[in-house]
């Protein structure tokens, strides 16, 4: 595991590098969905269940979504792909935990709603495809938040998986303030992807710390 995560840092350091004009632009495109690659490929060699699976198959359309929402006519596949990547996610999420946790829903509503809120007056004709985008994530938060105190893993994990999605929610907020408000937060793209790359590491890290933990119980 830990050869991929190297790599998967390294891929994210030239990533960035790229991005601070230090490397020519093709090596942003080559190097952007390799973390979330390394990440995807780490869980699932960590853990074969329906829960490890699931994130797996979340992480892996997010990699794909890296590339495709790059290419400016196909933004909505993009957008698309990464909200089917955060069904996956609750999908997986509620393989952990059945109960509904109704009041556990309400802060993710908040959020999805607040982020709405603020981007509603400019996204025009982008405003269902947003507004649904932003249920997905909202739902995958929901599901993170139901599965706290659910025996199985440690408590941690199921922290983790709540930090990330919350992490990746700041991510879509900075990039929908840039691209539909025209108001980039302080440090743009990069903060954008370190951000994203957070997220998806807290989500990733609810199966490989759950799996240290379980190994060293063995």
């Amino acid at each position: 595991m830990f050869p991929l995560l190297a790599t998967g840092l390294a891929a994210a350091a030239l990533h960035l590098a790229a991005l601070a004009g230090l490397l020519p632009p093709l090596a942003a495109s080559l190097t952007k969905p390799l973390p979330v690659v390394c990440l995807a490929l780490a869980v699932i060699s960590r853990e074969g269940s329906p829960y490890a699976r699931r994130l797996t198959l979340g992480l892996a359309l997010s990699a794909l979504g890296d590339v495709v929402i790059d290419v400016p006519v196909l933004f909505l596949a993009g957008l698309g792909l990464f909200l089917l990547a955060h069904l996956a996610t609750a999908w997986a999420l509620l393989s952990e935990a059945k109960q509904a946790a109704w009041p556990r829903a309400l802060p993710a509503a908040a959020l999805a709603a607040g982020a709405l809120a603020l981007l509603a007056p400019r996204l025009g004709w982008m405003a269902l495809p947003v507004t649904l985008y932003a249920l997905a994530l909202g739902a995958a938060l929901w599901r993170a938040l139901a599965a706290v105190g659910v025996p199985g893993r440690a408590a941690l994990a199921r922290w983790l998986a709540v930090a990330g999605l919350l992490l990746f929610a700041a991510s879509d907020l900075a990039l929908g303030m840039d691209r539909f408000l025209a108001r980039p937060v302080a440090g743009g793209a990069m903060l954008v992807m370190v951000l994203y790359w957070a997220g998806q590491a807290g989500i990733a890290a609810s199966v490989l710390a759950a799996g240290r933990r379980e190994t060293a119980a063995a």
